[in-house]
């Protein structure tokens, strides 16, 4: 699989809550591979399916903030806050378990925050 075709076929395993661990896993050491391949959604899409439903793989999400980083002053707002949900998701139980607080990069997260900051306000 590809830069494209990698992260749609994650977050199809996450988004039905399939139990693909050893696809995670297969998948985690191929996305360094690919990452510098994909655009923004592909990378938010490999993010949240590991925060959703894959094992925690926290070089891996590492990686993708690092990668991320560089491309946050130019992400559209629904990135950002797809990203910033992802991180601090990831490593939980289920959506509600308060145990644990997904995993912290705070360079990224400060970057998260400025590249939010300048995106215009608009209420719907």
């Amino acid at each position: 699989l590809g830069p494209q075709e990698l992260p749609i076929t994650l977050w199809s395993f996450a988004a039905i809550s399939y139990p693909a661990d050893e696809v995670f896993n297969l998948a985690s050491a191929k996305v360094p591979e690919l990452v510098y391949g994909m655009d923004d959604s592909h990378i938010c899409n490999v993010v949240w399916s590991f925060a959703r439903a894959g094992p925690c793989h926290e070089p891996l999400f590492q990686l993708l903030a690092h990668e991320a980083s560089l491309r946050l002053p130019r992400m559209e707002a629904l990135h950002l806050c797809n990203l910033a949900w992802s991180f601090a998701s990831a490593a939980r139980a289920d959506e509600f378990d308060l145990r644990r607080v997904g995993v912290r990069h705070e360079p990224f997260f400060a970057g998260i925050a400025e590249a939010a900051a300048q995106q215009p306000m608009t209420l719907t």
